[in-house]
């Protein structure tokens, strides 16, 4: 992900809210039904969409084999 810097500043790729990544992948999803082909917008709109399923599992403890 260290290539991405360029192109997502202010380090918004690893933003918090699952929200924000279901955003992203809405704007790209527009971007590839607009045509747009600066980028792989089909592969960042999935990308975006697991990192708003699993980002919010690394909040998750796991203490004597039981989620905290």
């Amino acid at each position: 992900m260290s290539n991405s810097a360029a192109t997502h500043p202010d380090n918004d790729r690893v933003h918090p809210a699952a929200e924000y990544y279901i955003a992203r992948a809405e704007d790209h999803l527009r971007l590839s039904r607009a045509g747009d082909q600066r980028q792989d917008h089909l592969s960042h709109a999935a990308t975006r969409i697991l990192m708003a399923v699993t980002w919010p599992c690394k909040n998750i403890r796991v203490t004597r084999g039981k989620v905290a």
